[in-house]
């Protein structure tokens, strides 16, 4: 999550200011390759509508995803990003929302940044497929300094990176380029 809303911020290298829906879909973006699991963020977030009734928009996806995906495969690659990036930009178009082509690169960028932070772990991603087998994970840290998922160094660089985010959220809005 902490990667996706951080990726947000490669936005305004190409447009002038956003709103906080690609910020968002930015964060949306980083939890959704994790779509292959019931047991991930995506699967069990939700709203409460009232004491006895959860809503969890995303559960369904993420069963249906966990029955045809293994965990940690197409939905780790660049080309699942790629498409996640471009239904977004078709959901948006149809229900209406200005910036289509913007909120598609904000899903993508979080898709793509949970995909180089999974790379940096002891399990690594087939992110490069189907130019290499998807049995075979790639890693952009070398063997001894990859991180385990779930470790406190895991849990401390998050924290890190969402300590980033607040620090340009309050940077960005100041110059005024994220709009309310």
């Amino acid at each position: 999550m902490a990667g996706g809303l951080l990726s947000s911020f490669l936005l305004l290298i190409f447009v002038p200011s956003i709103t906080i829906v690609p910020i968002f879909l930015s964060m949306l973006g980083g939890l959704f390759p994790d779509f292959d699991s019931t047991n991930s963020t995506v699967a069990h977030m939700g709203f409460r509508v009232n004491k006895g009734l959860r809503v969890k928009p995303f559960y369904l996806l993420s069963l249906f995803g966990s029955i045809i995906f293994e965990h940690r495969t197409y939905t780790h690659t660049f080309i699942a990003a790629i498409i996640g990036g471009v239904v977004v930009s078709i959901i948006t178009y149809f229900v209406g929302m200005e910036d289509m082509i913007i909120n598609g690169v904000a899903f993508f960028l979080g898709w793509v940044s949970h995909i180089l932070l999974d790379a940096m772990t002891v399990s690594g991603v087939p992110m490069l497929w189907p130019m290499k087998p998807i049995t075979q994970s790639q890693h952009i840290l070398s063997h001894k300094r990859r991180i385990k998922t779930g470790a406190t160094f895991d849990q401390i660089f998050g924290l890190l990176l969402l300590f980033l985010f607040v620090i340009g959220v309050v940077f960005f809005f100041l110059l005024g380029r994220i709009a309310v």
